[in-house]
C-alpha cells in the first residue's frame, strides 16, 4: 500500500512537470488571398522526416482540397465559398523511440474572394 501510494505520487509529480511545448513552439503564419476555387500550394519542406511527419490538426471547413502531400500543403476552396479559413499544421518528430514531439507549427490564414 505504501509503495503504491509513493508510486502514484511520483507518477503525478512527473506528469505535472511535463513541459507544454505548444506555448513556445516556433510558429509561422502564412496569409493567403485566393480568387474563388484557385488552387494553392505551399512547400513547407522538400522531404518528410524519417521519424514523424506533418499533421493537419485544425482543418478548414469549406474546401475541396486541404491536404499535406509529402512536404507540400495543398488547398482549394469549396465551389461557391467566400470567406476566411484557418488551417494549422504541425511537424512532429521522434528520435526513434516513438515519443513524438512537436517541432514547428504553420498557421494558414486563407481569405477566399
Amino acid at each position: 500500500m505504501k509503495v503504491t501510494f509513493l508510486s502514484l505520487i511520483l507518477f503525478l509529480s512527473i506528469m505535472g512537470c511535463k513541459e507544454n511545448t505548444n506555448n513556445d513552439l516556433e510558429t509561422e503564419v502564412i496569409k493567403v488571398t485566393l480568387e474563388g476555387t484557385e488552387p494553392y500550394q505551399y512547400e513547407i519542406a522538400d522531404a518528410i522526416p524519417t521519424e514523424g511527419g506533418y499533421e493537419i490538426r485544425k482543418q478548414a471547413n469549406n474546401y475541396q482540397i486541404s491536404e499535406m502531400n509529402w512536404g507540400t500543403y495543398n488547398f482549394q476552396a469549396k465551389e461557391g465559398f467566400r470567406g476566411s479559413e484557418t488551417v494549422e499544421i504541425f511537424l512532429s518528430t521522434s528520435i526513434g523511440d516513438d515519443n513524438f514531439t512537436d517541432q514547428k507549427k504553420w498557421v494558414f490564414e486563407i481569405k477566399v474572394k
